[in-house]
């Protein structure tokens, strides 16, 4: 068993490239190009999948056997979370035509009211929440007391 904090897990950036055209060195293979996962352990890249075709590639001086595992793991997580459509949009399809109000088929998913309430500064949803239950003394509210 190795403990998480042993390595991380990350998508490959632009400052990567170095990292992942030593590692093709190493295995000689083609360079990952794409969406590219990688796994460092003390700062250093020992391995990298790609989540666009699933190609792996590992440091073979480096013991990581359970990191390629972790990484494949990851990145069809990746692949699925994209794939799965987001909360909002599960939950107007729930709802049949016939009840949708054609504010329900905007894709930004805010409230038809949200902007009138900001513009008039009614907002009072935030005012409760910065507030807590508190009242100014500090003493905790307890509703129907003065």
């Amino acid at each position: 068993m190795y403990a998480s904090n042993t390595h991380h897990i990350r998508l490959a950036t632009d400052v990567d490239a170095e990292s992942l055209s030593r590692l093709a060195d190493l295995t000689s293979q083609p360079r990952l190009v794409g969406r590219v996962l990688i796994a460092q352990v003390d700062g250093k890249t020992v391995a990298a999948v790609s989540v666009d075709d699933g190609r792996t590639m590992a440091d073979p001086g480096c013991f990581i056997g359970y990191l390629l595992p972790c990484l494949r793991a990851r990145a069809q997580a990746l692949i699925a979370y994209e794939a799965e459509p987001s909360l909002p949009a599960r939950m107007i399809a729930a709802i049949p035509e016939s009840y949708r109000s054609p504010a329900t088929e905007r894709t930004d998913h805010v409230s038809a009211r949200e902007p009138a309430r900001r513009a008039a500064g009614a907002d009072h949803r935030r005012r409760r929440v910065r507030t807590g239950g508190l009242t100014r003394s500090g003493a905790a509210s307890v509703p129907g007391r003065s």
